[in-house]
């Protein structure tokens, strides 16, 4: 399976997370979902990890959005835009991107996190 596949695939696994990319730590885009025009850049990408590492941000745009640093802790980051909560989390070797976008009908931001943290625990476990 291709990571953009990977990505898909993963958007219907943890339904909370409507978006996903992953990439490695310097930000070269293995993947993403794809949905809704969610690339992130290698810029991004490398401001995210730099964040998660060293935190010190209170803010960063991913994929044109301007998210609010909300909480950096243990290689994650939580941030809020508006409706959408951008979860990122890293590996040894990758850099997790979620999306989860709350509506008038369900506030997918909570399980968006468990899930995007769970994602991370699975690739740890396998060694990424």
């Amino acid at each position: 399976m291709s990571w953009d596949g990977n990505c898909q695939s993963l958007t219907q696994s943890y339904p909370a997370l409507d978006c996903v990319a992953i990439s490695d730590q310097s930000g070269t885009l293995y993947g993403t979902s794809k949905r809704d025009g969610f690339v992130p850049t290698a810029q991004e990408l490398t401001a995210l990890v730099g964040i998660m590492k060293s935190g010190g941000a209170t803010s960063l745009t991913v994929c044109g959005t301007k998210y609010m640093v909300l909480r950096v802790l243990d290689n994650r980051v939580i941030a809020k835009a508006g409706p959408k909560s951008l979860f990122g989390a890293l590996t040894t070797k990758l850099c997790l991107v979620g999306v989860a976008q709350d509506t008038d009908k369900e506030r997918k931001s909570e399980r968006g996190s468990d899930q995007m943290f769970k994602l991370q625990e699975y690739y740890i476990g396998a060694g990424h």
